[in-house]
Formats: structure tokens, sequence, C-alpha cells
């Protein structure tokens, strides 16, 4: 399986969840568990092919704990950040509005 980059909307899904469940790294197991699966199946409707790796629990746990790191200001997480966490992150915080319409057509389009 070749490494996908991650996009804006996975990445602002991500730190949904992470804001959702009190701005720790222990995302709450439903929503953790149900995350791949949202995310399978974007990838498969963008005509990518996915395996068992894509976007599953412990990778997106280890994003969690990057998005944890820029919400510490460094003090906590891991420092491996990529910069569409940062991006991300950062649009909850100064583009909330913009944060949330992203979240909501993530979830009309593939929680559907």
């Amino acid at each position: 399986m070749v490494k996908v980059k991650w996009e804006l909307d996975e990445a602002v899904i991500l730190c949904d969840a992470y804001i959702k469940s009190g701005r720790t790294m222990n995302i709450e197991k439903s929503i953790l568990e149900n995350l791949p699966i949202l995310l399978n199946k974007r990838a498969r409707e963008k005509g990518m092919i996915v395996d068992e790796k894509f976007r599953n629990i412990y990778g997106l746990s280890m994003q969690v704990r990057c998005i944890h790191h820029i919400a510490t200001n460094g003090r906590e997480g891991l420092s491996n950040v990529g910069k569409i966490f940062s991006e991300a992150y950062d649009l909850s915080e100064n583009n909330p509005k913009e944060f949330y319409s992203i979240v909501d057509d993530f979830y009309q389009k593939y929680a559907g």
C-alpha cells in the first residue's frame, strides 16, 4: 500500500473528534471506531485502493497525539506533526465557521 497524504477534510474530522473528546489524547471509543469506516468510504469513493492499514485506529490514535502536541503548544503529545494537522487545528481556532462547515459536509457525504 502506498502512503497516502492526508487531506484537509480528513485532518479536520480527526481534529473534530479530538475536540469532541475533551481535547485529550483519549478519543472516545465509539468515535474512534467509526472514523476508519468513514475515512475508508471516502477514499473508495475517490477511487483509492485501501487496505486494513489505511486510516486504521492505530494510525488515527497516533495522529491524535500529534494534534494534542499542537493544542498544548508542544508540552504533550507527539512532535512529528504534519502540516495538514496544524492547518486543521488552526482552522478550528481561527475560523470555526469554516471548520464546522467542513465537518458537516464530510458527515453528510460519508456518514449517510
